[in-house]
């Protein structure tokens, strides 16, 4: 029985993970445009 608990942990961790990864790949996207903006402004 615990052997189902641990295959779902395991794969709510797996989904969980790749979720996390990608909220993480958003924001760093977001940092770079932020950052892009600010070095375009200064150039001015």
């Amino acid at each position: 029985m615990h052997d189902f608990w641990k295959v779902i942990a395991l794969r709510g961790g797996y989904e969980g993970g790749l979720f996390l990864g990608s909220v993480i790949k958003a924001v760093e996207l977001y940092e770079k445009r932020q950052l892009e903006r600010a070095a375009f402004s200064n150039h001015r």
